[in-house]
């Protein structure tokens, strides 16, 4: 009865920071000290909660992906639902809030890392790579990641959270930093980067058709292969376009 009243605190007063914060103390002392307490009941909710009321009345703060990151170590944890809903939620916050990212991306890689082997991760990871990638097509100005072969040092205390051109940027580094992850970190299988490969020399093209020229970050990504990734892209590009024109006949 007890664990269900902090839930309820802690859902119904989320708009309140202290009192969230609070609660989630609270949670993290009742799980060291009763480790067979069910996490699912206070996930569900949780993420419920947020995903209801993200950017109104639940701003999200550094210590809600703490208590993720505590959700997300705990043994009694399993991938499906609670894993893949608090995947779903981090994903979404990856995306979408440029300067909570590497925040983000911690729970993101505990739970890819711990759960690599079962299918259900695969294939949310493959889904979550696919929609990032196809991020770059509505970023429209192109963020310069590499200059001379060397990556742009982008610390957050120089970008200005108000200016649309510095948030464009750091989504586009926060893309390029998970497709990385993914593929030398993860190494999920050969055949699967492979498929993503495939996919950032098709969004590359897809870029260029809409903005005229190719882009920068996609084209830095395909160094993860390619020694000459430009050539590779343009070739890529020959290829398709010849296909189209064959098909077109």
């Amino acid at each position: 009865m007890f664990y269900k009243q902090l839930i309820y605190l802690l859902t119904d007063n989320h708009e309140d920071d202290v009192t969230r914060e609070l609660m989630m103390s609270n949670f993290r002392e009742l799980f060291r000290e009763i480790p067979s307490l069910p996490i699912g009941i206070v996930i569900e909710p949780l993420v419920k909660c947020i995903v209801e009321n993200d950017g109104r009345t639940y701003n999200v703060n550094v210590f809600d992906f703490d208590f993720f990151i505590l959700l997300c170590k705990h043994p009694k944890l399993t991938f499906i639902p609670y894993g893949l809903h608090i995947m779903d939620l981090m994903a979404k916050l990856y995306l979408q809030y440029g300067l909570w990212a590497s925040s983000a991306l911690i729970p993101l890689m505990i739970l890819s890392t711990r759960f690599i082997e079962e299918g259900e991760c695969q294939d949310f990871i493959g889904k979550f790579t696919s929609l990032a990638l196809s991020s770059f097509l509505s970023l429209k100005k192109p963020f310069e990641l590499v200059v001379k072969g060397k990556e742009l040092n982008l610390p957050l205390a120089d970008v200005n959270k108000h200016d649309p051109n510095s948030i464009r940027k750091i989504k586009r580094y926060n893309v390029v930093t998970w497709v990385k992850k993914v593929v030398l970190e993860l190494k999920i299988s050969e055949e699967f980067n492979e498929g993503i490969k495939e996919q950032v020399l098709h969004t590359n093209r897809r870029y260029k058709e809409y903005y005229g020229t190719m882009c920068r970050g996609l084209i830095h990504l395909l160094e993860i292969w390619e020694p000459k990734p430009k050539k590779v892209a343009q070739d890529y590009i020959k290829q398709k376009d010849d296909e189209d024109r064959v098909a077109a006949e």
